[in-house]
Formats: structure tokens, sequence, C-alpha cells
């Protein structure tokens, strides 16, 4: 494969990633903004009858406000590290594949989402304590729980971050070669 058809698959597979990550993005904040603010304000009852609430339980507005504050942080920090991905593949549907501004999108997408992947573990921690706080009976500890589909995640995102790192070394080191040449 020569480098301009090379080239041109990359720009083209960019092309068709936009269009569908943009459409992802729409998608995920309309269901997830949605969905926090229903079941936290909008929508009382959504709290009261979630299985983990005691009938007796009576939820506070700080509770539920600080319940959609927490899920909004982690919905917006998801939400950048798909806007940075979008970035990275418009770079790359202009054609500006191996340079250092692209090698430093990479990383930057690699460390958004793990900023978003700890930020849902850290919520994932808080979420069931929040939930239960003002129950007589049953109210649960703030405790992590595991869910391998977010370190897969993670783990990916670290590498992410570590090519973007590597190909950004690489392309300095390459420039300061052609200077001395």
């Amino acid at each position: 494969m020569t480098p301009q058809v090379f080239k041109a698959r990359v720009q083209g597979f960019s092309t068709v990633m936009i269009a569908l990550t943009s459409a992802y993005l729409v998608y995920y904040l309309y269901r997830s903004v949605g969905r926090a603010y229903r079941f936290s304000l909008g929508e009382p009852d959504m709290w009261i009858n979630h299985w983990r609430v005691e009938d007796s339980a009576i939820i506070a507005q700080s509770t539920r406000v600080t319940y959609f504050c927490i899920w909004m942080f982690v919905i917006l920090a998801s939400t950048v590290a798909v806007i940075a991905a979008l970035h990275l593949l418009n770079r790359c549907r202009k054609g500006l594949i191996f340079d250092a501004v692209t090698a430093r999108a990479v990383q930057h997408v690699g460390g958004l989402l793990i900023i978003a992947m700890i930020a849902d573990q850290l919520f994932g921690a808080v979420d069931w304590y929040l939930l239960t706080k003002h129950n007589l009976v049953n109210q649960e500890p703030i405790q992590w729980a595991y869910d391998p589909t977010d370190y897969k995640t993670i783990a990916l995102a670290l590498v992410l971050f570590m090519f973007g790192w590597v190909m950004r070394e690489a392309i300095e080191v390459e420039q300061t070669n052609k200077e001395f040449v």
C-alpha cells in the first residue's frame, strides 16, 4: 500500500468515525443528562421507587442535588474525552496523521478517558450510599464495586496515553535528527 492510499483510507475512515462519534455524543448527552435529571430532580418518585430505597425514607433535596452534580461531573468528563477524540479524528481526516500535535491529541484522549473512568469509579463508590442515605434501617456505606469493563477501559486509556507519548517523542527525535542532517 502506498503512503497516498494509506492516507486516503485513514481520511475516509476518520470521516465516517466523526459522523458516528458525533451521533453517539448527542445520544449520550441526551440519555445521560436526561436520566440523571429525571432520577435526581425531575421525577422524585423514581428515587422513592428505587428497589434500594425504603418506603419510609424522605429524600433531602440536598442529597438529590449532590447526586445530580456528581453524575454531571462524570457525564461532562466523558463528554470532554469524546470531544477530544473528535478533535483527533478531525486531524486525521485532514491528513495530519504523523505530527506532534496529533500525537499530543492521542495523549489527551487517553488522559481524559483516564480521568472520566476514575470519576466513574469514585462515583460508583458513593452511589449506593447516596441512594440509601435516608433509609431508616438499610443504609449502605461508601463502598467500591468491581466492574471489569471499567478496568478494561482504563487499561485502553493508559495504552492510548502511552502510545501518544511515544509517538510524540519519536516525532520530536526525528525532527531533531533532520535538523542535524
